[in-house]
């Protein structure tokens, strides 16, 4: 190959790699976005009702608090690790003006019916509930469209998760988590039965936004970043051109 065939494919590879933004929060280590909307929005003036980020629920009766700090945003899931993260504006540990977190909700198979409940505390530990029908869930204070809230009692079986970890961030995640400031939980779910595919939910007591996300058995385990789609594509025409040029 000629040198200056190398030494465009360089430069083009220079040029793309330039144009890539330093992430200060790396969450493509997380897993895939899982997340989904759940068709409920507060379509006000400065929010937007098409996705989870900068969206919150609203009803007929009440409206719901929009802003940041009640933003629940994104679910990421690591197959590999059978790590659960979910990210909001909303305090996760501690809450917002006395509303509490509640649990994390997993309907295994997504048949419609919670199979198992996470609770976790400030103090870093996690447990988990198997549910059945008999098991009691209460429901949220203000919107039923956020429903359940949290656990209460009838578990067949519980547990403690292997790990807790939280983490505080500051930069924006384009396209999931924008406003600022972001909290995240990431929860260790290998000691649980999930098989291929799940849906999972979180909320806060009053409901004011909902978290909806779900595994299917064709959810990439590894996510591939756009920029990587970018740099391939770049060099794979720079080659079909030279080779254009030669027939």
């Amino acid at each position: 190959m000629k040198k200056s065939v190398w030494l465009g494919l360089a430069l083009a590879g220079l040029l793309i790699l330039a144009g890539i933004p330093a992430l200060a929060y790396d969450y493509s280590a997380i897993g895939v976005n899982i997340t989904v909307f759940d068709g409920v929005g507060n379509g006000s003036t400065n929010w937007f009702g098409d996705q989870e980020d900068q969206e919150v629920e609203y009803s007929s009766q009440y409206n719901a608090v929009t802003g940041q700090d009640w933003d629940m945003e994104a679910f990421f899931w690591k197959n590999e690790t059978s790590t659960l993260t979910m990210i909001g504006g909303y305090d996760l540990i501690d809450g917002k003006d006395g509303i509490k977190p509640g649990d994390v909700f997993l309907d295994v198979g997504s048949n419609g019916s919670w199979d198992y409940a996470i609770s976790f505390s400030n103090t870093g530990t996690a447990t988990w509930y198997a549910l059945d029908a008999s098991s009691t869930l209460i429901p949220t204070t203000h919107f039923p469209t956020s429903d359940p809230w949290k656990y209460a009692s009838g578990a067949t079986d519980s547990g403690s998760l292997n790990s807790l970890y939280t983490a505080f961030f500051s930069t924006d995640l384009a396209g999931v988590a924008t406003g600022g400031n972001h909290n995240a939980i990431a929860l260790d779910l290998s000691g649980l039965t999930l098989g291929t595919s799940f849906t999972v939910h979180f909320t806060m007591a009053c409901g004011n936004d909902n978290l909806v996300g779900r595994v299917t058995h064709d959810t990439p385990n590894v996510p591939i970043p756009g920029a990587v789609w970018l740099l391939g594509s770049g060099f794979a025409g720079l080659v079909g051109l030279r080779r254009r040029r030669q027939n």
